[in-house]
């Protein structure tokens, strides 16, 4: 199931570490997205976060996978929300402007 996570990371209480948080952080979400775990990633233009969209086969499942990764401990907050596909939207694609146009009329 596809989930959308809304993801805030409180900077400051990392500290000096942030350097190395990050690279392990990075690699972790690397295997990830090996796994079909991770779909993409957004960085929050305000620079506190995340937006990704993951794909886990149950909540239970999302949060075990959540708190493998090295930035878990700094997460201020997570908001996650099941995803369903959208009729107009097949496999979660953008519609072609021709089909697009067709389905306004």
């Amino acid at each position: 199931m596809l989930f959308l996570l809304n993801v805030e990371i409180d900077y400051p209480r990392i500290g000096e570490r942030l350097t190395e948080i990050r690279a392990a952080e990075h690699a972790r979400v690397k295997e990830l997205i090996a796994e079909g775990v991770v779909v993409v990633e957004w960085l929050k233009a305000n620079g506190r976060g995340i937006y990704a969209i993951w794909d886990c086969p149950s909540h239970e499942a999302l949060n075990k996978v959540i708190a493998s990764v090295p930035m878990a401990p700094y997460l201020s907050r997570v908001d996650l929300v099941p995803l369903i596909e959208h009729p107009l939207f097949p496999g979660g694609r953008s519609l072609p402007v021709a089909q697009a146009s067709a389905a306004e009329s």
